[in-house]
Formats: structure tokens, C-alpha cells, sequence
């Protein structure tokens, strides 16, 4: 199935105006999401030392879990208002 960008930039017809708006929210969210996307690789990063460190389910394992939990949970959430942000676009 087509993505969501290809979706909304291939298949609807969209005005100028739209396109326009559309466009800012695209690079809006672009920034917002390779922050989030560093943080879970830094997250990932730190679970990987901590399970080599001790080789159990110990804090520091835990708490690189916890982090990237977090990370996954902020950019499920920020996609989420970006894709209802794009609908107000539309018509």
C-alpha cells in the first residue's frame, strides 16, 4: 500500500494552498521526529552497553528500557498529532 506522504501528495488533489500548508507541517514534523529517532538510537545504545556490561535484567538495563519506551512512546504521539494536524488541511 502506498505511504501516507505518497497518499496525500499523489492521490488527493490537493490546492496550492493545501500543499503549502501541508509542506510546513512536513518539515515541522521532520525536525521533531530525527530528534526523537536520535534519542531512541541513543536509548538502544545504552541498553545494548548495560546488557553486555552485567548480562541480566539489572537498573541500568531497566532503566535504558524505560528511556526508550519513553522515546517510542513521544514519537508515537507527535506522529500521531502530525497526521490529525495534516487532516485539518484537508478538505
Amino acid at each position: 500500500p502506498p505511504s501516507l506522504h505518497e497518499l496525500v501528495h499523489k492521490e488527493l488533489n490537493l490546492s496550492r494552498e493545501q500543499e503549502e500548508a501541508i509542506a510546513r507541517l512536513e518539515s515541522q514534523f521532520s525536525s521533531r521526529r530525527r530528534a526523537r529517532e536520535t534519542e531512541l538510537h541513543a536509548a538502544n545504545a545504552e541498553l545494548a552497553a548495560a546488557i553486555t556490561e552485567r548480562h541480566e535484567y539489572s537498573p541500568e538495563v531497566q532503566k535504558a528500557v524505560e528511556r526508550f519506551h519513553t522515546a517510542m512512546g513521544e514519537l508515537q504521539k507527535e506522529t500521531v498529532e502530525h497526521v490529525l494536524a495534516m487532516r485539518k488541511v484537508l478538505s
